[in-house]
């Protein structure tokens, strides 16, 4: 029997209350319609399935999905129903209008797994000045066979295809997002990311004009990158910089590793990634300031 299934990738524009509106159902898909459609009438959802190209093998049997609330090695798995309404009441608590969101989730392996990205409105955007201004997202991975749920805030800016992790710059912010979270910790993610974000966009400005001598950078390279990420990683960030400058900034070599980040195979590898992208990034500055 062929498991492989198409993920269905749904962006909604009107926010969380409409996703709960749209979990799996089996017997149908919703229609198709135009974000930008001149035709609907002001009452109609602006929902927006796209079909997406990848396939995957499915992981969990059906036979699992009877017993969803008791995950293994006991850990307790979360509706997606749940987390959603729990994004829904932490954006009314801090003051964000929910319709002024912008939300995209996947879903796969017959529901029991949910890949849903929060992009918070421009007023939290982190602009360079030098392209176009970062979003703050909060990334919600929910997975009956891979660690129940996982959150993580990062920067994402779509043009040049980078993401790097919210608290990059604060060597003592926490990154993790490996410890299986509970639906409690919804709240003081985002009130974290938010005060993080802030602080952020201060100190990324400083790393614009902040340099790292070339023969600093290379040693870095083939350290920390190499270790965390391989000859493969090491010779694509690597590559990026062999221009004959003496110095990098700080800003470029963050922008060039999380390129890199981009590239992993799904979202929870793109999140270990992000991570580790934030730890080498410390391990740079550390060496720099020593």
């Amino acid at each position: 029997m062929d498991q492989s299934v198409s993920i269905a990738n749904v962006g909604l524009a009107d926010g969380p209350r409409e996703l709960n509106m749209i979990l799996p159902q089996f017997s149908k898909l919703p229609r198709t319609v135009s974000r930008r459609s001149a035709e609907l009438g002001p009452n109609h959802k602006r929902l927006i399935l796209r079909e997406a190209s990848e396939r995957y093998v499915v992981s969990t049997r059906l036979r699992d999905l009877a017993v969803v609330d008791r995950s293994p090695r006991g850990r307790q798995f979360i509706p997606h129903a749940h987390i959603i309404s729990s994004i829904e009441r932490t954006l009314i608590a801090l003051r964000i209008n929910p319709e002024e969101v912008d939300v995209e989730v996947k879903y796969g392996s017959y529901g029991a797994q949910m890949s849903l990205v929060v992009t918070l409105p421009g007023i939290f955007d982190f602009d360079p000045g030098q392209m176009d201004p970062f979003r703050l997202q909060i990334v919600f991975h929910n997975c009956l066979s891979r660690g129940g749920l996982r959150l993580l805030a990062r920067w994402f800016q779509e043009d040049i295809g980078t993401i790097f992790s919210v608290g990059v710059s604060q060597l003592n912010a926490s990154l993790a997002h490996r410890i299986p979270a509970r639906e409690e910790n919804i709240l003081p993610t985002f009130r974290k990311a938010i005060e993080l974000a802030r602080e952020d966009s201060a100190r990324l400005c400083q790393w614009i004009t902040q340099d790292i001598k070339d023969i600093d950078f290379q040693r870095w390279v083939a350290g920390s990158v190499r270790r965390m990420w391989g000859r493969k990683g090491k010779q694509e960030v690597q590559t990026c910089f062999e221009s004959g400058e003496e110095h990098q900034s700080v800003f470029d070599i963050l922008i060039n590793i999380s390129g890199y980040s981009m590239k992993a195979k799904d979202i929870l590898k793109q999140c270990d990634r992000v991570v580790e992208g934030a730890v080498l990034m410390r391990s740079l500055l550390k060496k720099v300031n020593n």
